[in-house]
C-alpha cells in the first residue's frame, strides 16, 4: 500500500458486518462489481469481491486521499521505486512544442497541453524520483493519427511496451494518451510526433 503521507490507520471498526467473523469491514454490495446499484448494505457472504477497505488515511485534509493498493509475493524493496516514483516523481526540463501542465498523481501521467506537432522534454529520473512505465496525456492534439515516439534518439514501436489511444475533452478536443512500458534512474529525452 503506498499512500501520500501522514498516518494510515485500520478502517471499519465501526462497520462490521454482522453476518462474518472478518475482522476487517464489509464486505459491501457495491456496484459495478456487484450486478446491482448499492444502497451501502452489507453482503450476507463472500460470493464476489465487491469492495474493501484496508486502511483510512487520517491526514487526507492535508496530504490528499490518494492510496496505492497492491499484492506481490516480492519483498518490500521491489515495490519502493513505485512509491518514489508517484510521491516524488521526476520533474521535466527542456519542454519544447508544448506546455507541462502537471503531474496528476489520480492518473499518474504527465499533463501536457500541445502547441505544436512534436512535443520534446528530458524527465531528469533519479534514483529518489525515478520514472517507472509513465503516461503522457496530450491535451490539444492536432489529428487523429499515431505517434512516433523516441527515447534517447531510438524509434519505439508501438505494441506491449508503447501503447496509445485517443480519448476527447468536454469541448471536443482530441486528448492522445501514450503508455511507455520503461523504469530509469537517470534523465532520459523524450519526443512525441504525429506520425
Amino acid at each position: 500500500m503506498i499512500f501520500q503521507g501522514g498516518n494510515i490507520t485500520p478502517w471499519g471498526a465501526v462497520e462490521q458486518s454482522k453476518y462474518t467473523d472478518d475482522p476487517f469491514a464489509g464486505p459491501w454490495n457495491h456496484w459495478p462489481m456487484h450486478f446491482v446499484p448499492s444502497d451501502g448494505r452489507f453482503a450476507v457472504d463472500h460470493d464476489r469481491v465487491t469492495h474493501f477497505a484496508l486502511g483510512a488515511n487520517d491526514y487526507a485534509p492535508q496530504f490528499g486521499s490518494l492510496v496505492h493498493y497492491g499484492f506481490t509475493d516480492q519483498s518490500i524493496e521491489t515495490v519502493i521505486p513505485n512509491a518514489r516514483f508517484w510521491q516524488n516523481p521526476p520533474e521535466l526540463s527542456d519542454v519544447s512544442g508544448g506546455k507541462n501542465m502537471e503531474f496528476n498523481k489520480d492518473e499518474k501521467a504527465y499533463i501536457f497541453k500541445i502547441e505544436e506537432d512534436e512535443l520534446s522534454f528530458t524527465i531528469d529520473a533519479s534514483e529518489k524520483s525515478p520514472v517507472i512505465n509513465p503516461a503522457f496525456v496530450l491535451r490539444h492534439w492536432a489529428k487523429i493519427s499515431e505517434a512516433v515516439v523516441t527515447i534517447d534518439g531510438q524509434s519505439v514501436s508501438s505494441g506491449e511496451k508503447f501503447r496509445q489511444g485517443f480519448t476527447r475533452c468536454p469541448q471536443g478536443h482530441l486528448i492522445k494518451i501514450i503508455w511507455l512500458e520503461m523504469k530509469s534512474e537517470k534523465p532520459i529525452k523524450i519526443k512525441i510526433s504525429a506520425g
